[in-house]
């Protein structure tokens, strides 16, 4: 039957967004063995109709691209070194079967252990790793079991098989005779970016197997799996929620973390997920990494009067009210001494600071920015999401403050030795950077034309030169955000 090949964390291998599968086919003969030049020729694959119903239809083999690196890896293993090439690949119409000729690295040992176990028939399968282009179900009933004829494939690659693979034993590809955890398979332990996209777990992952992936939502995959100790115990058990996939092309991290705070329960969110202090007060959010500075601490007790230590007075407590107020101010005298200097401790302390739709909100805007850039490490990022001042999304709400264009930060930009554009030159006469030394290198700024799918095609076009479109043309069509990636300079 056809199956998905699959990457280490469990995931379909995808190629132009479609999942690459294969098909196993069994070598019933060795033709033309040139044991010199270590080659024969074998069937890759055939219109044979497997157990599960598949079909490949052999006039739709695109060779084209595999001609060009014609690799053969064994078992599918798209990271490891190839085994041999092939020298030719066809099609043979008159038997419908496609064929190929392997010649195996002579020089290389695995290589020849292989090619010698065909050669005396303990190896005698191969299997092809294809890209469906087109193709039909053969039973719209029951799509699951009535199997699928390709009629068009590329073909990208042949591989070296022990047996014809089972879908249903998924993790032989990669995990040996040991069925290995999600940590083991490679799945991060805290929020992050990988190459199958931002991924955020919701359990400790050492201790699940068995990973399968199901679309919940448009760009959110979730990501289920069954427990150890369920598979030890030989009991049935339903795979549950480990984590989730979020499409980087649909989801920006600030978005990602809205959704987290809106569906995820709360028992997880700090404890994998590195946002751990929110100034709700003063609209002011950071994400915390490692802090190196020591903080505080201050070993000599506060000595506070009570009313106990006061002689006792029917007639006037005037005295006992003057005493309690002063133990109220004594003790905001100490925590805002020690909230201070905790604060002045935290300098140089912070790996990124993540301001979505809160700056905007801010009185003092330079104030805030000059103690971000206190607080961040040198190369330390500051990412900041902001609605433009000529959306709705900014005038329409009477909290925001300070009105964002794309040039909000042109006074903070460190230029270097950046070749300024012919619209930039006034930087160089015009900055004050309003006496402070909070500096940043822009490494990306764009506008952010809409959240709707339907609309994003049109963020090329606005970022192309988005100080000219804003200059000229955002009066017209409006981008709904600015985004800003900065760098801190010290």
């Amino acid at each position: 039957m056809s199956y998905e090949i699959l990457a280490k964390d469990g995931r379909a291998i995808l190629k132009d967004d479609v999942p690459i599968r294969a098909m196993d086919v069994t070598v019933e003969k060795i033709e033309q063995l040139d044991d010199t030049n270590k080659s024969f020729v074998a069937i890759a694959s055939t219109e044979d109709e497997d157990r599960d119903k598949d079909i490949i239809r052999q006039e739709g083999w695109d060779l084209k691209n595999f001609k060009k690196n014609p690799m053969i890896p064994w078992g599918h293993n798209y990271f490891g070194v190839p085994i041999a090439r092939s020298l030719r690949t066809w099609v043979d119409h008159d038997t419908k079967s496609l064929l190929f000729k392997p010649q195996f690295d002579a020089d290389d040992e695995q290589s020849m252990k292989i090619f010698n176990k065909y050669k005396n028939g303990f190896l005698t399968s191969f299997s092809v790793g294809f890209r469906g282009i087109k193709f039909e179900y053969r039973d719209e009933d029951d799509r699951w079991w009535g199997g699928i004829e390709f009629l068009e494939q590329e073909l990208l690659e042949i591989s070296g098989v022990t047996i014809p693979a089972n879908p249903n034993a998924r993790t032989s590809f990669h995990g040996g005779d040991k069925v290995q955890n999600l940590l083991q398979l490679g799945y991060p332990t805290k929020f992050a970016e990988t190459e199958s996209g931002f991924f955020y777990p919701v359990r400790e992952l050492g201790e699940f197997i068995n990973p399968e992936i199901k679309e919940i939502a448009e760009g959110i995959q979730a990501v289920y799996a069954n427990t150890i100790t369920c598979i030890d115990k030989g009991e049935i058990e339903e795979p549950i929620v480990i984590g989730y996939y979020f499409d980087p092309n649909i989801w920006n991290t600030g978005e990602v973390k809205f959704w987290i705070n809106d569906n995820i329960d709360n028992s997880y969110k700090f404890h994998y997920y590195d946002w751990k202090w929110m100034d709700k007060e003063n609209d002011f959010a950071i994400e915390e990494k490692e802090i190196d500075k020591e903080i505080p601490h201050y070993d000599e007790p506060i000595k506070l009067m009570t009313t106990e230590d006061i002689p006792a007075d029917d007639e006037d407590d005037s005295l006992q009210n003057e005493t309690l107020l002063q133990i109220t101010e004594a003790v905001e005298k100490v925590m805002k001494e020690q909230m201070n200097k905790l604060v002045e401790s935290l300098a140089d302390a912070f790996d990124e600071v993540f301001a979505s739709h809160i700056l905007e909100h801010l009185n003092n805007f330079h104030d805030y920015i000059s103690e971000i850039y206190r607080i961040l490490k040198p190369d330390g990022l500051l990412i900041v999401y902001a609605p433009f001042f000529l959306n709705t999304k900014y005038f329409g709400e009477p909290d925001h403050k300070i009105p964002f264009s794309i040039r909000t930060f042109d006074n903070y930009e460190y230029i270097g030795n950046r070749k300024l554009k012919f619209y930039e030159k006034w930087k160089l006469n015009h900055r004050t950077n309003y006496e402070g030394k909070a500096q940043f290198e822009v490494i990306e700024r764009k506008f952010i034309t809409s959240h709707f799918p339907v609309l994003k095609w049109m963020d090329i076009i606005v970022n192309i030169e988005p100080v000219i479109y804003e200059r000229f043309f955002a009066g017209f069509f409006s981008p709904e955000e600015v985004y800003f990636r900065l760098r801190a300079v010290k």
